[in-house]
């Protein structure tokens, strides 16, 4: 999708077979200019056989189990682009539930070239102080305590301050990222080997739950490239306007697609003022 607008940009969306309507929901709305691949390492063949042929931007990996898939489909979507496609400027990586401008994230990374944009934290919503009360904080890091427990130490955005909270007090979002092509090349060249895929592996689970933004903090200081997330703004379900974001979380195919044609709607209400004011 090389444009006058920007750089190539290759867009890989994680998903599961059973989710064909939040697959479609990305193709009518904000991918519908751009090409996609979606990568599948669940279910069986003949559950995304005709959607396959259909449409042509399904890739399933047969032969992971359950435990392994979490671990294992970043580094199937990373290294799917970089053997079979030779041009591109970035890979962006989503899950079908994700939302992206992709025309102003192509605007910017034209602007001011980047190797790892985007998320750089984890964030989520967390239940402060166990009082019902969810607030957006950034994962400082996740470690088991003294009696095994996965738990999670952050820092709250409104103000500065830090806590420990057990995994079930969290909700994770926000996650997403552009790589550059040299960035790709450079992660993709350490999975030649088993041995080295398990220690990258080792460094990002706990408690046999695979996170990617630990994965991806190491990648990112054995490739010597930095994460940068200025001019990345994300925002939750209920807040799609004019020129606000650049990705969001949609939950549900039809919200998306009408959330979709609302913002664009509102974009076009907006550029129209602009221009007559």
């Amino acid at each position: 999708n090389k444009t006058d607008q920007g750089p190539t940009i290759i867009t890989v969306v994680m998903s599961k077979c059973k989710e064909i309507d939040q697959r479609h929901a990305v193709r009518n709305s904000w991918a519908r200019k751009h090409e996609v691949i979606f990568i599948l390492t669940d279910g069986m063949w003949e559950d995304v056989e005709n959607e396959c042929i259909q449409y042509g931007d399904v890739v399933w990996f047969d032969g992971i189990s359950k435990m392994q898939e979490s671990m294992l489909d970043t580094l199937l979507a990373f290294s799917f682009v970089e053997l079979h496609i030779q041009f591109y400027d970035y890979l962006l990586k989503m899950d079908d539930k994700g939302f992206v401008y992709l025309d102003d994230a192509q605007s910017l990374l034209g602007k001011n070239s980047q190797e790892y944009w985007g998320i750089c934290d984890m964030l989520v919503s967390a239940n402060w102080q166990k009082k019902g009360v969810y607030y957006e904080a950034s994962v400082l890091h996740i470690r088991n305590n003294s009696n095994g427990d996965t738990v999670f130490d952050l820092i709250y955005t409104e103000d500065g301050s830090k806590d420990t909270l057990e995994v079930d007090k969290i909700k994770p979002h926000g996650l997403g990222y552009f790589i550059s092509h040299h960035f790709n090349k450079c992660l993709s060249s350490k999975f030649s080997s088993s041995k080295n895929v398990s220690r990258l592996i080792s460094m990002s689970v706990v408690n046999g739950v695979f996170y990617d933004v630990l994965f991806m903090r190491e990648m990112a200081k054995e490739c010597k490239v930095q994460c940068n997330s200025s001019g990345w703004e994300w925002y939750g379900n209920d807040t799609l306007s004019k020129k606000e974001f650049i990705a969001a979380d949609i939950q549900g195919g039809r919200s998306m697609i009408c959330k979709f044609w609302d913002a664009q709607k509102e974009r076009r209400v907006g550029e129209w003022t602009e221009d007559n004011q």
